[in-house]
Formats: structure tokens, C-alpha cells, sequence
């Protein structure tokens, strides 16, 4: 049953498409001559309003074509950008990269516009229907953003040369104008910041000079070098004067157990086995007692072997030898213990001094870290101050000059063939109507 009904349906809906397509046809064939007749004159109406139009009021298109931006001078500008005088220049004039939307709006604006109002009668809406200011290019990619295409519509071309020459100088006066004003305003800001710069490095050497007043150094990075060597030095010498010390011990005990001769001691104290700082003082009387011990010994010896122990002459030689042996002994004692002492006093003296390098030592990593910081911000106020006083010669220069920063790269020219009534758009137009 669903099957037949929906066949039923089929038949009535082709029976209806195929009643209107000959109700359609019959219509036409009826009045075909009148249609054809209408469809003529609306197209003739049209093809003539085409020309009355083309022919008493045209619309044809100037142009010319501005250079605002130097690629070279980009390139070059980027460049010095990375110096501290590009970066206050930057700041100064408070450069944008090219917001054209802005530069467009501002361009067409009244405040820009008011001389050209004013000069052939225009009102602002008038004038802005009538430019129009674009970038070459159709994609992002292949748009020239540092050129900018005027183009001006009109119906009479001698009149739109004129208001075409007076846009060009207008936007290349503008430019110029923006131009001076930017940089003047940037020196005033220059000018008003260089004192600030200045006092700021004033006082950064002030605080650098304090420091090494309070200190009493120029450089603490060379000071605790020179400290770490005299540590160095001082232990040294500490440890060599310990040695001399235990070496001096030596002595004394070899004299009180007689195990050193008058040779000996003069040997064991002489330069050639210390340092001559460190050599035991023998005074004149004893040397004169030594050399006389030494003569009555060899006084002995050359007796003993041409007289008999009992002989007098060895008697009193020996006699005399036993009485010089205690005083000398007595004496190489006492010079001894005055070495030591002397030399005790050394030791504590560098081991004072040894401490106090090390206190000083000790101090130097913060010293340094101090004077690192001060050092640091000196140079970065000095580098300021040279990046803002090379600005400002830079902008005194370009007040000085007089170059325009615009160019004009085609110019002012008007189209002899009107674009507005298109005849190939109408007539299309016209056939299809």
C-alpha cells in the first residue's frame, strides 16, 4: 500500500513540472514580440545613459606616488639601533614602526586637509570620497609598505592636476612639518634628561671615590691579589723561621752535651747553612775567646807531641784549655738563647701580621662585589650619557638640515580614458537585463 501511494505522488509532481514548462513556453511564444520590445528599449535606455555620461560627466583618475620610507636608511638605522645613541633616538622621537592605517587616517584628516579645503571650495566628506590612499601590492607579502599610491577621482581633468599638485606638496610639507616636530620634541626631551644622566654619574664617582678613601685602594681585585701573595710570602716565612727555630734547639742541646767544638758552632750558626737574617749573633769578645781556644788547642796538640803529659808545658796548656771550655760554652749558651728569642718574636710578629692579611683577605670578595657594582653602574651612566649627548648632536643636525623625508617616486598624472561609466560593465549589464 505505501509503495502505490508514493508512485501516485510521483505522477502528480511530474505532471505539474511538465503543466508549468508548457504554460511557461505558451506564455512567452503569446507575447515574445512584446518582450523582445521591452528587453530592447531597456537596453538602448541604458547604453545611452552610458554615453551621455561618459560624454558630460565623466569620471576620470590622477595619481602620484610617495616614497616614505628609505629601505637603505631602514637598514642602516637598525644597525645603529643597538648602540645606546639609536636606543635614546628611538626613545626621543618616538618612532613607530609604519602604522599605515594610522598614517592613512592622518593624512586624510581635516586638520591636514584644511589648505586644500579652503583653496577649491571642497568640504572634508567631499574631498575624503575623493581620495583614496592605498599600498602597492595585493598579499601581505607582496605589499610595499614604505610607498603609498594617492589617487584622486573627478570629472574635470585641468582641475584635478591642480588639486593633485597642491595634495603632493601638502603631504610632502606635512612630512616635513611631522618631521621637525618630532625631532624638536625629542631634543626638548634630550635636553631635559641629560641633567638627570649627569648628576647620576656625578654621583656614582662620588660614591666610587668614597669607597676608596674609606678602604685606602684604587683597584680591590689587584689588592687581593697582592694580599694573596703577601699570605703567601708571610707563611713562608713563618715556616722557614720555624725551622731556623728547631735548628737553633738543635744547637743548644749539642752544646750543653759538649757534642759541638768551637769549629762546629762557627759552622752550625755561619751564613752558608741559614739565611744571613737569621744568622746567631757572636760577638767581637767572643770570637777573640774562640780563636784563642782554638791556638791553645793546637798549642796542646803540637806539645803533646814533643813532651810528655806530665810536662808542664801540657799541664798548663790543659789548664788553660779547662778554664776558656766553661766560659766559651757559657757564651755559645747565651748567644743560643738570644737567637731563639729573637727569632720567637719574628714568628709571632708574621704571625700577626699573618692574621691580619687574612681578615683584610677575607674582606675582599665583598669589597669586590661592591666596587664590581659601582664600576658597572658607572660605565652604564657614562655609556647613557654618551648615547644622549650623540643623540642630541644628531638631532641639532637634522634641525639643521632641510631635506624633505618624503619622496616623490611618480608624479601627479591624470588618466585620459574616464574608469566611471565603464561601457564594457554597462553594455554587459545592458544583455543581461
Amino acid at each position: 500500500m505505501p509503495e502505490e501511494f508514493n508512485t501516485h505522488l510521483n505522477g502528480i509532481e511530474d505532471q505539474t513540472i511538465n503543466f508549468s514548462l508548457n504554460e511557461f513556453l505558451d506564455i512567452f511564444n503569446r507575447r515574445r514580440k512584446l518582450i523582445i520590445f521591452s528587453s530592447s528599449i531597456i537596453f538602448i535606455i541604458i547604453i545611452l545613459f552610458t554615453i551621455q555620461r561618459r560624454i558630460f560627466n565623466p569620471v576620470f583618475v590622477g595619481q602620484f606616488t610617495l616614497l616614505i620610507t628609505d629601505p637603505l636608511d631602514t637598514i642602516n638605522t637598525s644597525k645603529n639601533s643597538l648602540g645606546n645613541s639609536g636606543i635614546f633616538e628611538e626613545i626621543a622621537q618616538n618612532t613607530t614602526r609604519n602604522d599605515l592605517p594610522t598614517l592613512i587616517r592622518l593624512l586624510k584628516s581635516k586638520s591636514i586637509l584644511e589648505p586644500i579645503l579652503k583653496e577649491y571650495n571642497f568640504s572634508h566628506q567631499e574631498l575624503v570620497n575623493k581620495v583614496d590612499i592605498s599600498v602597492p601590492g595585493k598579499g601581505i607579502k607582496s605589499q610595499a609598505l614604505g610607498i603609498l599610491n594617492v589617487n584622486f577621482y573627478g570629472s574635470k581633468p585641468y582641475r584635478m592636476q591642480k588639486v593633485l599638485e597642491s595634495l603632493k606638496d601638502l603631504y610632502l610639507q606635512t612630512a616635513v612639518s611631522q618631521k621637525r616636530q618630532r625631532v624638536s620634541d625629542g631634543l626638548e626631551f634630550l635636553n631635559k634628561q641629560t641633567p638627570n644622566l649627569e648628576q647620576k654619574t656625578e654621583s656614582i664617582q662620588k660614591q666610587l671615590s668614597d669607597f676608596r678613601k674609606k678602604y685606602n685602594l684604587i683597584e680591590p681585585v689587584e689588592e687581593g691579589m697582592r694580599l694573596k701573595t703577601l699570605i703567601g710570602n708571610t707563611k713562608n716565612e713563618i715556616n722557614a723561621l720555624e725551622i731556623y727555630n728547631k735548628r737553633l734547639v738543635d744547637i743548644k742541646e749539642a752544646i750543653k752535651e759538649n757534642k759541638i767544638d768551637s769549629l762546629g758552632f762557627l759552622e752550625a750558626v755561619s751564613p752558608g747553612q741559614s739565611s744571613s737574617n737569621d744568622v746567631v749573633t757572636i760577638s767581637s769578645s767572643d770570637r777573640v775567646l774562640i780563636t784563642e781556644l782554638l791556638n791553645v788547642k793546637k798549642s796542646l796538640a803540637k806539645a803533646r807531641s814533643k813532651y810528655k803529659s806530665s810536662s808542664l808545658m801540657v799541664k798548663g796548656l790543659e789548664a788553660r784549655l779547662e778554664k776558656l771550655n766553661p766560659i766559651l760554652k757559657s757564651n755559645q749558651l747565651e748567644a743560643i738563647n738570644t737567637a731563639i728569642m729573637l727569632n720567637d718574636k719574628k714568628i709571632d710578629n708574621s704571625k700577626e701580621q699573618l692574621t691580619t692579611l687574612e681578615k683584610r683577605f677575607k674582606l675582599q670578595p665583598d669589597l669586590i662585589k661592591e666596587y664590581e657594582s659601582l664600576m658597572q653602574n658607572l660605565k652604564i651612566a657614562q655609556s647613557n650619557l654618551v648615547g644622549i649627548v650623540s643623540a642630541k648632536e644628531k638631532f641639532q643636525l637634522e634641525i639643521a638640515q632641510r631635506s624633505v623625508p618624503w619622496e616623490v617616486i611618480a608624479s601627479p598624472e591624470i588618466s585620459p580614458i574616464p574608469i566611471k561609466p565603464s561601457l564594457t560593465s554597462n553594455f554587459i549589464y545592458g544583455i543581461l537585463i
